[in-house]
């Protein structure tokens, strides 16, 4: 290691939920890749694949590193707290940063609640990372202030530098140091039912051209890698022995001639990778959906939210029921296997919306669905109008649980967790839908696939909810 270089240690303090499989941590390998380009060391280190909170503490101390970076999710104010304080007491004088969406969204109140961390880095952050650890290896100070998106402190006040523009030629940001995490936790860790253990993930464009009026996003507008430097990545990927490959994009098929480009490009290079995207529903043609299939596409998901107009056109979604239907059994029609994302409780929501989304989904019949109730986000128009309506119920931060929109149809969130679990039940056992999807997924599932999926269905959807 050079002189003055850093010892960095990247932290995925995600404690989510049981959920369909785990993505590796690739916003920090992508991270960690600009800060070895400039000569620092790096290591990774995913909470999900400790056994223990003792041992992923061990693991932490025994980096010594010289600066701590964590990500930061909304639903993650609690064990981040908590983390910075155990970082403290075994290492009170390491730098500690804060990143990810909420620091973005809210980094005025975060630097307020979060007082033992030095830094906070808001926007996409390969470029202004780097930065940070070469200004702290350096002890230069006055270069902090040149930092976009950086937040700190200094005569004890709190300075926010201004935000920085999101990074035009994203065909230029190195890709992501996947060899920062060992084979080992890759293969045991990281996977998504029905594909080739381990699972890769891959992010071929940035953001997203549309509106809803419940998503956060980090930057606005709609940033697309050429087709080479895609497929550059998809051949390291599969040299590395991966078969199975997650597009994590918000919309793979958004642009259907770099689309095109990149399937056929997979096909003529003989490459067998299984695949999963998430595609959107007037994005999509049997014609393209063919050529999906032949590159190895297994699964298509949908961002379909309601089943019900009146609530898509209060999102803002810019789609319809009848879209959504023909897009779902375009998809099947395919071969594939097709995955709705719903909510319940957008402001608008009542009994007889939540009614026409249950029919729905009995009459589009997804191969299976992934659905939630609302929580809103910082920095989104539905939590703003919330807050400014007086109809926001909670809040994010360190001793809150999850806020919740008021609707004025009930007295408690009971009453729409009822409403949800009715929903849900009746999806799952309706006496086609298992069947269907042991159907779409026995030549790719295995034993260990089922009772994973068996077990999230279980908890998210039919066990009783408090």
């Amino acid at each position: 290691m050079g002189k003055n270089k850093l010892r960095v240690a990247l932290v995925s303090n995600n404690q989510s939920p049981l959920s369909l499989g785990n993505d590796v941590p690739i916003s920090l390998l992508y991270l960690g890749a600009q800060l070895e380009r400039e000569g620092h060391t790096v290591f990774v280190l995913d909470r999900r694949t400790f056994k223990t909170d003792k041992t992923f503490l061990d693991a932490l101390k025994n980096v010594k590193a010289d600066l701590i970076g964590l990500s930061f999710f909304a639903s993650s104010y609690t064990c981040v707290y908590k983390l910075v304080n155990q970082i403290r007491r075994f290492a009170p004088s390491v730098k500690i940063l804060l990143g990810g969406p909420e620091v973005s969204a809210n980094r005025q109140e975060v630097m307020q609640l979060f007082s033992k961390v030095d830094y906070l880095l808001a926007g996409e952050a390969e470029y202004t990372l780097a930065q940070l650890a070469n200004c702290t290896s350096e002890r230069d100070e006055t270069g902090l202030k040149k930092i976009e998106g950086l937040s700190y402190r200094k005569d004890g006040e709190v300075q926010h530098n201004p935000m920085p523009a999101p990074i035009k030629d994203i065909d230029n940001i190195p890709f992501p140091r996947r060899d920062l995490i060992s084979p080992k936790i890759w293969k045991k860790f990281f996977y998504r039912p029905g594909l080739s253990r381990p699972t890769d993930v891959i992010l071929t464009s940035r953001g997203c051209p549309f509106k809803c009026r419940f998503c956060y996003r980090l930057t606005h507008g709609y940033r697309a890698r050429s087709p080479e430097n895609v497929l550059a990545e998809m051949s390291e990927i599969y040299a590395r022995g991966t078969r199975g490959l997650n597009i994590v994009d918000d919309n793979f098929t958004v642009n259907r001639k770099r689309c095109i480009e990149i399937l056929e490009g997979a096909l003529q290079r003989g490459w067998r990778f299984a695949i999963k995207c998430r595609g959107r529903v007037n994005s999509l043609d049997p014609e393209l959906l063919q050529l999906m299939r032949k590159a190895g596409v297994r699964s298509v998901t949908f961002g379909i939210e309601s089943g019900s107009q009146k609530m898509l056109d209060a999102m803002n979604k810019k789609t319809t029921v009848e879209q959504n239907y023909e897009a779902i059994r375009m998809v099947r029609a395919a071969g594939l296997q097709c995955y709705a994302d719903l909510f319940l409780g957008f402001p608008g929501e009542t009994p007889e919306t939540i009614k026409q989304t249950s029919d729905f989904l009995m009459g589009a019949k997804p191969t299976g669905i992934n659905m939630a109730c609302l929580y809103p986000l910082h920095g989104t128009e539905v939590y703003e109008e919330a807050k400014q309506n007086n109809t926001l119920l909670g809040d994010w931060g360190i001793l809150e649980g999850y806020p919740r929109v008021k609707l004025p149809w009930f007295d408690d969130f009971s009453e729409l967790n009822k409403m949800y679990a009715q929903v849900s039940r009746r999806f799952w056992l309706n006496p086609t839908v298992i069947p269907r999807a042991i159907k779409a997924n026995i030549c790719h599932f295995g034993v260990r696939d089922y009772l994973e999926v068996s077990k999230v269905i279980w908890h998210r959807y039919m066990r009783p909810k408090r």
